[in-house]
C-alpha cells in the first residue's frame, strides 16, 4: 500500500525537478541581439590563433565585441572567460573597409579591416588600449 501511495508523488517530483533543471541550464548570451543573418556574429582569432574574439554587428550600427585572453571560446559567449564590450561599427559605403570601436571606461578595442566581396570574412589590425598601453596585432574573423 505504501509503494502505490507514494509512486505518483515521486513521479511528479522527478518531473518538476527535470523541468526546473532544463529551464535553468546555460545558454548562449543573446542579450545583445540574435546570432542570425540579420545580426551577423563574426568570430575569429587575434594574432594567428593566440586569442579568440568575435563581434555582433547589429543593423543599427551598434556592436558588441567579445574577447578572451584566458581560453574562453566564441562558441559560448556566456562563458566567464569571455569579456563583452559595447560600441559601434562603420562599413564605408562602396568600399570593403570596416571599423569597429568598442570598450569600457578602462579599455578600448578598435578593429580596422577589410571584408571580402561576399562580406563573409574580414581581416586587418586589432588595436587594444588600456592603462596607457596600446597593443596592435593582426586579426581575422568570419561569419
Amino acid at each position: 500500500m505504501c509503494k502505490s501511495f507514494f509512486q505518483p508523488f515521486a513521479f511528479l517530483f522527478v518531473t518538476v525537478l527535470a523541468a526546473g533543471l532544463s529551464l535553468s541550464s546555460c545558454s548562449k548570451d543573446n542579450s545583445g541581439g540574435n546570432n542570425n543573418s540579420a545580426t551577423p556574429f563574426w568570430k575569429g582569432v587575434i594574432n594567428s590563433n593566440v586569442w579568440e574574439h568575435g563581434a555582433l554587428l547589429r543593423s543599427d550600427g551598434t556592436a558588441r565585441y567579445f574577447v578572451s585572453f584566458t581560453g574562453g571560446s566564441m562558441n559560448d559567449t556566456a562563458n566567464a572567460n569571455v569579456s563583452k564590450f559595447e560600441g559601434t561599427y562603420t562599413q564605408v559605403a562602396g568600399t570593403d573597409s570596416i571599423y569597429i570601436n568598442c570598450g569600457s571606461a578602462l579599455s578600448t578595442y578598435r578593429l580596422k579591416g577589410i571584408t571580402n566581396s561576399a562580406k563573409t570574412s574580414m581581416s586587418g589590425t586589432w588595436i587594444y588600449s588600456a592603462g596607457g598601453i596600446t597593443n596592435t596585432l593582426p586579426y581575422a574573423m568570419a561569419k
